[in-house]
C-alpha cells in the first residue's frame, strides 16, 4: 500500500458529464448537452452574435468559421475523434446557444480543447465548466492531455486553465500561449470542481431566502385562496423588501395595488411564487424570464405527483421552460419557503404557522408533514432559521439545500425529512462535509416496505447514513427532541450517563432506556421524594464536574406538589455555574412544564416527556460525538493493482461468466483467491449494483448483514472490520488489517469495473497462510463493457 491521500470523492453531477443542468457563479442556469447535426444553424447564429473580438480569441480571426466547420464541430458520432457540448438559453420559445467548447483528437493521447462564451455570459464560470465536462468525457475515451492556443490578452481563459486544478504547463510560440493540460482527475482538480459547485450552488439558492423584493403571481381577492393567504403571510409577518401582487383581473388585493404580468411591475424582481393553474404556467414563466426572476416556487398543482404520464410530460415542460430562463425553482406542489430572520421575515408560503426565529434549518420532501415540522417546532419552543418544503423538487433538491446551509451563520442544526433520494451518491459526498461542520438529523420514510429490493434500499441507507454522519430519527417529534438537545447543549465526550431523580422507579426506567440506546449509567442516584431545588442544583452541578460522566439525564415525578419549574430553574443555575462542560436533558413528568426548551435566563434546558426519548436524544448526541472525533478518513493507493489490466480482462468476460473466471481479475487488483469449501456459516462480501445509490458493499455471515455505500474509506473499512470480528465464527481479531484491506481493495475494484453488476466471494483464511484471508468467487454478473 503507498501514501495515503486526504479523502477525495469524484464529482457525481447532478445528472449526467454531459448534459442536464449547469449553474454559472452569478447563481443563474444554463442546459448542458452535446451538440447534434441539427444544430448547425444554432450554433452559426452564435458565433455571429459574438464580438469580432470574442471571434478573434477564439479563431484567431475576426471572420467566424465556415459551414464546414461547424458541421463538424456538430457531428458527434464519434466521441473518440471529436466531441462538442454547448450550453443554451431560451428566449420566450427559441433556444440559442451561449457557450460551446470541443476537443479534437490530435495524436498520442491528446487533443485540442477550444471554447467559447456568448460576450454577454463572459466571467459566469461557463469556460471551466465546459473544461471540466469535456475532459471527464475525453479521459472516458482515451485521452490524457488537452491542447489550447489563446492570445497573452485573453485573461479570462488563461485564469481558466491555471485554477482548473489540472497540471498545467504553458510556453510562447509565435506571440501565444501554448498550453498543455493533464486531465486526468486528481485531488486538485476534483477539489477544484468542489469548490466551485458549492460556491455556485449557495448564488443560485441565495434568491429563495434572501430575496430583494417578491412578486405573488395568482395573487387572489378570494379569502382562504392559495395566492391570497400566500400573499397575506408576507405581509403579515412584514417581509423586508416590496412585495407585488399579480392579477390580470384585478387592480386592487388586499388592499395593495395589483399588476396584470410581473413585467408590468416595472421593478426587479428576485422570487416569483407562482399559484396559478398548470394551464398557465408556461406563459407565466416567459412572463417572469422577460422581467429578470431569479427564482420561482411553484405551489401549483397537477405535476408528477398526479402519478400519470400525462402529470409527468407537464412537469418536464415547466422544468425546461425554468432551466431554459436560467432561473431556480422549488417545487412544484409545494408548501413554499419560510426565513425567520429578522431581518428578512419571509413567509413565502401558505402553512398557517410562524415559529420564532431560532436555530434550525428544515427540509421538507412532503407538504403537510412540513407543516406538521413547523407545529412541533412551535410547541416545542424550538427557533426556526429557515424552512422549505420541496414538493416535487424537481430542480431544488436536499443537496442544494446541504451546500446553502453549510456556511448559513444563522443555522445551527439541519433537520431532513427525506421520501426519496435524487442523487444518493452526490448526497453522500455533500453531506460527509456538511455534517463536519453542523448536525444533520433526518426522518426517512419507506423503511419497512415488504420487498427484497426495499430491504437492499433500507440497508444502503443505514449504511450510508452512518457514513457520512447523519443521525436517524424514528419520528417527527424524535427528530424534534434530538434537535432540542444539539441546539442547547455541548456534544457528550462518551456514552456514560448519570440519572438524577427523586424516584427510584423512575431511575430504573431511566436506566433500562439508556441501556437500550447502548448508554452506560455511572453515578447520579435518587433522591427522596422531598427533594429541594437546590439539592437537584447542588448534585448537577457536582455531576457536570465530574470526570466520571458524560451527560446527565435528571426525571423529576411531583409527588407532593408540583415545583417542576423551580427545579428547572435551579438546574439552569447549576449549568451557569458549571459553565455547562456537557449535556444536560430533564424529563418533567408535568403536566405544567411543556416538552421542548425550557428558556431561562442563565440557560436553556432540553425537556422530553419520558426516559426513552431522552435516552434517544442522548444516544444520538453521543453518536454524533463520536463520528466528528474520528478521523475524515483516507483513500489508499494500492501499488501492486494493475487496473489496465483488470479491465481488459473484464472485457473479454461474458454477460454471465464462470465465478473462476473473475479470479484473474482479482489478481490484478491484488486479491488473493483460493479453491472454495463449504462451511456452515461462510462469510461472503460482494459488490451490487443498486439502481439509486451505484456499487454497493455487502458483507454476510450467518444473521450479520451490513451495508455500505462506496467509496470506502479506510476509517469506514475499519469500523466495518470491527463488526465483523465481533459476529464472525470464520475470522478473528488476527485478520482484522488483511480484512479491511480486502474491504478497501473490492471499493476501488467497483470504481475500476464499474460495468460490474454483481459479485459475491467467500472469504476463509488462507490455507497457506492462516493469518491473511482469500476469497473465492461464487456469483458474477457483467454489463457488457463499451
Amino acid at each position: 500500500m503507498s501514501t495515503v491521500h486526504p479523502l477525495y470523492i469524484p464529482t457525481p453531477y447532478q445528472e449526467a458529464a454531459d448534459h442536464g443542468r449547469v449553474l454559472l457563479r452569478d447563481g443563474s442556469t444554463g442546459l448542458l448537452r452535446p451538440a447534434t447535426p441539427e444544430d448547425q444553424t444554432l450554433l452559426a447564429a452564435f458565433f455571429d452574435r459574438l464580438s469580432p473580438q470574442s471571434r478573434r480569441l477564439r479563431f484567431f480571426s475576426e471572420s467566424g468559421p465556415t459551414p464546414e466547420i461547424i458541421a463538424d464541430l456538430c457531428a458527434n458520432d464519434q466521441p473518440a475523434r471529436q466531441q462538442t457540448l454547448l450550453v443554451l438559453r431560451k428566449e420566450r420559445t427559441n433556444w440559442h446557444v451561449v457557450a460551446s467548447g470541443s476537443y479534437l483528437a490530435l495524436r498520442d493521447g491528446a487533443a485540442e480543447f477550444a471554447v467559447a462564451v456568448d460576450d454577454g455570459f463572459q466571467g459566469k464560470g461557463i469556460g471551466g465548466i465546459l473544461l471540466e465536462r469535456l475532459a471527464v468525457l475525453a479521459v472516458a475515451h482515451g485521452f490524457t492531455r488537452f491542447i489550447a492556443e489563446t492570445h497573452p490578452t485573453n485573461k479570462g481563459m488563461l485564469d481558466v486553465f491555471r485554477s482548473s486544478g489540472f497540471q498545467c504547463r504553458e510556453t510562447m510560440e509565435d506571440g501565444l500561449v501554448h498550453i498543455e493540460l493533464a486531465v486526468t482527475p486528481g485531488e486538485a482538480s476534483i477539489q477544484h470542481s468542489d469548490r466551485r459547485d458549492r460556491i455556485f450552488t449557495k448564488a443560485s439558492i441565495r434568491p429563495l431566502f434572501y430575496p430583494g423584493s417578491v412578486a405573488v403571481v395568482g395573487a387572489s381577492k378570494e379569502p382562504g385562496q392559495i395566492g391570497r393567504r400566500i400573499l397575506e403571510g408576507l405581509i403579515r409577518q412584514h417581509f423586508t423588501g416590496p412585495v407585488y401582487p399579480v392579477n390580470p383581473n384585478s387592480r386592487v388585493v388586499f388592499s395593495m395595488k395589483a399588476y396584470p404580468t410581473v413585467q408590468a411591475i416595472g421593478e426587479p424582481v428576485d422570487l416569483a411564487i407562482l399559484a396559478v393553474p398548470h394551464e398557465q404556467m408556461p406563459g407565466v414563466i416567459q412572463d417572469c424570464a422577460a422581467s429578470g426572476v431569479r427564482a420561482v416556487i411553484v405551489v401549483s398543482t397537477g405535476y408528477a405527483e398526479t402519478g400519470d404520464p400525462e402529470g409527468r410530460k407537464r412537469q418536464d415542460t415547466l422544468l425546461d421552460d425554468v432551466r431554459g430562463a436560467g432561473m431556480r425553482m422549488v417545487g412544484p406542489n409545494c408548501f413554499g419557503v419560510i426565513n425567520a430572520d429578522p431581518e428578512i421575515r419571509l413567509h413565502a408560503s401558505f402553512a398557517p404557522t410562524h415559529p420564532k426565529p431560532g436555530k434550525l434549518a428544515v427540509s421538507s420532501q412532503s407538504g403537510a408533514l412540513g407543516l406538521a415540522l413547523l407545529q412541533f417546532a412551535k410547541a416545542k419552543n424550538l427557533g426556526l432559521a429557515q424552512f422549505i418544503s420541496m414538493g416535487n423538487k424537481a430542480d431544488v433538491t436536499g443537496n442544494d439545500l446541504l451546500y446553502f446551509w453549510e456556511d448559513e451563520p444563522r443555522v445551527g442544526v439541519i433537520l431532513l425529512y427525506l421520501e426519496s433520494f435524487g442523487n444518493p451518491r452526490r448526497f453522500s459526498r455533500i453531506a460527509r462535509h456538511v455534517s463536519r461542520r453542523k448536525p444533520i438529523i433526518c426522518v426517512k420514510s419507506g423503511r419497512h416496505r415488504a420487498s427484497e429490493q426495499a430491504a437492499l434500499e433500507e440497508r444502503a441507507v443505514a449504511g450510508l447514513f452512518r457514513q457520512t454522519g447523519i443521525l436517524r430519527a424514528e419520528t417527527l417529534e424524535s427528530m424534534m427532541d434530538i434537535a432540542a438537545l444539539l441546539s442547547t447543549q455541548p456534544l457528550p465526550g462518551g456514552r456514560r450517563v448519570s440519572i438524577l431523580t427523586n424516584s427510584h422507579g423512575a431511575g430504573v426506567l431511566s436506566a433500562d432506556a439508556c441501556a437500550a440506546q447502548e448508554l452506560e449509567v455511572t453515578g447520579g442516584g435518587a433522591f427522596s421524594a422531598r427533594i429541594e431545588p437546590d439539592d437537584y442544583r447542588d448534585r448537577a452541578e457536582s455531576l457536570m464536574n465530574s470526570n466520571e460522566t458524560d451527560a446527565v439525564l435528571v426525571l423529576h415525578a411531583p409527588i407532593h406538589e408540583d415545583r417542576s419549574s423551580e427545579i428547572l430553574a435551579a438546574l439552569a443555575r447549576a449549568l451557569a455555574n458549571s459553565g455547562n462542560p456537557k449535556p444536560l436533558i430533564a424529563v418533567m413528568l408535568s403536566d405544567q412544564v411543556p416538552t421542548g426548551v425550557a428558556e431561562h435566563d442563565l440557560a436553556n434546558i432540553p425537556c422530553c416527556r419520558d426516559p426513552e426519548t431522552a435516552a434517544q436524544a442522548l444516544a444520538a448526541s453521543a453518536t454524533y460525538a463520536a463520528w466528528l472525533a474520528r478521523p475524515v478518513g483516507m483513500i489508499p493507493q494500492f501499488d501492486d493493482v494493475r487496473r489496465e489490466e483488470a479491465l481488459a480482462a473484464a472485457k473479454a468476460l461474458p454477460e454471465f461468466p464462470e465465478p473462476h473466471a473473475f479470479e484473474v481479475i482479482l489478481h490484478h487488483m491484488g486479491i488473493s483467491t483460493q479453491p472454495g469449501q463449504e462451511t456452515p456459516y461462510p462469510l461472503t462480501a460482494g459488490i451490487t449494483q443498486h439502481p439509486l445509490f451505484g456499487p454497493v458493499l455487502q458483507v454476510q455471515e450467518g444473521g450479520f448483514i451490513d451495508h455500505r455505500i462506496f467509496p470506502l474509506t479506510d476509517t469506514e473499512s475499519q469500523d466495518l472490520t470491527e463488526a465483523l470480528i465481533g459476529v464472525s465464527r470464520q475470522i478473528s481479531s488476527a485478520h482484522r488489517n488483511a480484512l479491511a484491506e480486502l474491504m478497501l481493495r473490492l471499493s476501488l475494484l467497483s470504481e475500476e469495473i464499474p460495468d460490474l453488476l454483481h459479485l459475491t466471494l467467500r472469504i476463509a483464511p488462507c490455507t497457506a497462510d492462516p493469518e491473511k484471508l482469500a476469497c473465492t468467487p461464487i456469483g458474477v454478473s457483467m454489463r457488457t463493457i463499451s
